[in-house]
């Protein structure tokens, strides 16, 4: 390809003529056109930049700085594939914690969405993990669009990049809807609910609702600034208080969901170890055997699923993807040869996950054997110990050898305890006031 002859910017693009024919007008990454992307940008090509560009006639549009988005984890097609089944997206819609839409949609009309590719006016290409629509018990003649994103990791601005998404969505229906009869809904748009799924180990802090992302005004232009807010289910926290609230009166249990579908991902998820996933598996395998009767219904759901896959065959990928390799690295390593294996890997059944659990010792214990627990807590009591010292170093002069010595052997309630005298220490002696 030809692009010598003019190149031209535009935002944050480059328009490339080319002296070639019109090219198919489709979004294409930079690394399907490599002689373009060495030839025009070989800087972009030497620090393995990559964005995304779209042909318009004889010229090629270069998005050169992609939105900085957390970039697609490795794990994220077997959490889109796993939401994007019937019976468990079905099942997250009647967890209690989104009752009100339980309550609300008709289940049995629930399908999925029309769009999770996007692409922005400036070229950025977006995508929506899950997009799923329903109708609501009283019968609206629109359906209620419901989108789910995933996190592993919690994420400030995520009010403002679910609004964007709606945007993105809404612009995505309405070039849908022309030339299209609306008169049934008045050419409105559609609700929508937006979720987010997290299912990382860090507490959530960030706001629920775009308004906390903006600064306050008078009441008088209150009314004017957006108030878009989306559900956030937490999956870590959720298992710990179910399975903590066993004693108490009236809270949700474990067996109250045991015939979940989403529930048993949560716990699966946050599993207690070998023995727990292997009891999980069998309750998920129990639950996704339908009987003869039912199994036409479940096959004719299964059809319109994204992926088109069993629920068995989702949750054995999902768990070869994300379970298997997170509990036990150097066994799944061995079993897939390489990562790229890993990510590939779309033929293993439920059996197969549970027989490489068994032929394995339990989790805990592998643990132990190989000194990871030990190293950890080592290594967190040193850590504070060098930090502690540093503190009182600079406040208080040259640390006696003693002193260095007791910190070095203290344990992290000494340590912990230390520190926070050290806030009111006027001496290095009231540090360890009250020790005996």
């Amino acid at each position: 390809m030809d692009t010598s002859s003019k190149i031209r910017s535009r935002g944050s693009c480059l328009i490339v003529s080319t002296r070639h024919q019109a090219l198919p007008s489709s979004p294409r990454p930079i690394s399907l056109i490599p002689k373009m992307r060495h030839q025009a940008f070989p800087r972009m090509a030497e620090r393995g930049h990559c964005g995304y560009c779209i042909s318009r006639g004889n010229s090629i549009l270069v998005d050169l700085f992609p939105d900085p988005e957390i970039p697609m984890t490795q794990n994220d097609p077997s959490y889109r594939q796993l939401f994007g089944n019937h019976a468990v997206m079905r099942d997250l819609l009647r967890l209690p914690w989104l009752r009100q839409l339980g309550v609300t949609l008709d289940l049995d009309t629930l399908r999925p969405g029309d769009c999770t590719d996007l692409v922005t006016t400036r070229l950025r290409q977006r995508r929506v993990d899950i997009l799923w629509q329903a109708r609501t018990l009283d019968d609206q003649p629109a359906c209620i669009q419901i989108h789910v994103e995933h996190q592993s990791q919690p994420r400030q601005d995520m009010a403002l990049r679910m609004m964007t998404y709606r945007g993105l969505l809404y612009e995505d229906l309405r070039s849908r809807q022309a030339g299209q009869d609306t008169q049934a809904t008045g050419g409105l748009l559609p609700a929508m609910i937006p979720i987010v799924l997290y299912s990382g180990i860090r507490r959530w802090k960030a706001p629920h609702q775009i308004r906390d992302l903006i600064l306050p005004v008078n009441d008088l232009l209150e009314p004017f600034q957006p108030r878009l807010k989306y559900i956030l289910l937490d999956t870590q926290t959720l298992t710990r208080q179910v399975l903590e609230s066993t004693a108490t009166p009236g809270a949700i249990t474990d067996a109250d969901l045991q015939d979940n579908l989403a529930w048993l991902q949560f716990r699966l998820e946050h599993n207690k170890g070998r023995d727990d996933v292997i009891d999980l598996i069998h309750r998920l395998v129990s639950l996704t055997q339908p009987s003869l009767g039912q199994q036409q219904s479940s096959e004719l759901h299964e059809s319109g699923s994204q992926g088109n896959s069993s629920t068995q065959d989702v949750f054995a990928n999902w768990l070869h993807s994300v379970v298997l390799p997170r509990s036990l690295p150097a066994l799944h390593q061995c079993k897939t040869g390489s990562q790229e294996n890993l990510n590939a890997s779309s033929t293993i059944s439920i059996s197969e996950v549970i027989n490489m659990l068994m032929n394995t010792r339990n989790w805990e214990e592998q643990w132990r054997q190989e000194g990871i627990e030990k190293g950890i807590e080592k290594g967190i009591r040193q850590g504070q110990a060098a930090q502690l010292a540093d503190t009182m170093s600079y406040r208080f002069g040259p640390i006696p050898e003693d002193i260095l010595l007791r910190l070095e052997n203290a344990s992290p309630e000494e340590l912990s305890r230390w520190a926070r005298n050290l806030l009111d220490a006027k001496t290095i002696e009231e540090i360890f006031a009250g020790d005996h």
